[in-house]
């Protein structure tokens, strides 16, 4: 654990008795069998006073101070943040450290060997930029995989916040499971929907189907033929030419579509398709288990969306430079005049 992540219904509030004040003071208590104090008393083998590093689903990150208990359990004292004479609890501030402009990821996989996504939830949360985790019935889907336990949030949900507690980050990850059914336009129309910009005009419902997830790159992974696209190519070409990539306000954000174990079929190839994904490759001389294609595709383009996002504010700095310049040489005209 990079970070020790704590719920914020863990919180309590308590009056500060030994000093003999009205202060309040803001304690996590944490079970003698829970793996965070195990993982503090233990691997770090922190002690009365030390310093853990903290964070608040949801919210943002800080200290606490350590105290074990005689009993076995851990009290960990979070350490406030005064500003201006006013205290505030770092869960209850805007979560600066989970800044919407950002770069996104959205992984859509289609359900694989049970064991193997136990595996995965946690390798996947751990990187940053994850925000949703989709799971889908691929044509090839083994459909008693479907029935798994994997797939149910008192499983998935501890395998998650262990990712995010490796990543070091504390944004919740969105996870939609939809296996009821095959693969089909009405599943991506459904699962979609958050992603649709908001138009109030008549014709909102006339935009084409890959255009529906605006300004976002759209990798499918897991094809065969020819004419596949390295998947840093795809994010790094869309992300750049799209008509806000040089905005501040822009996000650069992809979503990338894993298939089972059989991979997709040309039917859910061309499905894809239709919504905008780009057949992409991690290597044209690679075939790869579910597992290593996520955290490879992960990884290939969280780096590519990395480099964008680095361009884009490069780019915006470099045009507020420009318009800066521009204003003073006006003021100088001004004055000559």
């Amino acid at each position: 654990m990079n970070l020790i992540l704590i719920k914020p219904e863990e919180l309590l509030t308590v009056h500060d008795d030994q000093n003999n004040n009205n202060n309040e003071n803001v304690v996590v208590i944490l079970d003698s069998k829970d793996a965070r104090t195990k993982h503090i008393l233990g691997h770090l083998q922190k002690s009365q006073g030390s310093l853990v590093s903290i964070g608040i689903l949801g919210g943002n990150k800080g200290k606490a101070t350590v105290f074990p208990q005689n009993d076995g359990r851990l009290k960990l004292q979070i350490i406030l943040d005064t500003t201006d004479n006013n205290t505030v609890l770092i869960a209850q501030r805007p979560n600066n450290n989970n800044n919407n402009n950002e770069p996104q990821m959205t992984l859509l996989l289609a359900m694989c060997f049970p064991k193997r996504l136990k595996t995965l939830w946690p390798m996947i949360a751990s990187f940053g930029y994850v925000r949703r985790i989709i799971i889908v019935r691929g044509h090839l889907t083994d459909s008693n995989y479907c029935k798994s336990s994997a797939l149910q949030p008192h499983v998935y949900s501890p395998l998650i916040e262990e990712g995010m507690s490796q990543g070091g980050h504390t944004r919740p990850i969105q996870v939609d499971v939809s296996t009821e059914h095959l693969l089909s336009r009405e599943t991506l129309d459904k699962l979609f929907l958050s992603f649709e910009e908001e138009n109030d005009d008549d014709d909102a419902g006339s935009s084409k189907k890959g255009d529906r997830i605006k300004n976002t790159a759209k990798v499918l992974l897991d094809c065969e033929g020819s004419g596949l696209v390295p998947a840093r190519e795809v994010v790094l070409t869309n992300n750049n030419t799209s008509q806000s990539s040089i905005l501040p306000s822009s996000c650069c954000s992809a979503i990338v579509a894993v298939g089972p174990e059989r991979g997709w079929t040309e039917e859910e190839a061309s499905l894809f398709k239709d919504y905008g994904f780009t057949p992409s490759t991690l290597g044209l001389n690679n075939i790869f288990r579910v597992d290593t294609a996520v955290i490879a595709g992960l990884a290939i383009i969280s780096a590519a969306l990395e480099e964008s996002f680095q361009q884009k504010h490069q780019s915006s700095s470099l045009i507020l430079s420009k318009e800066e310049i521009t204003d003073e040489s006006k003021k100088d005209e001004r004055w000559i005049d």
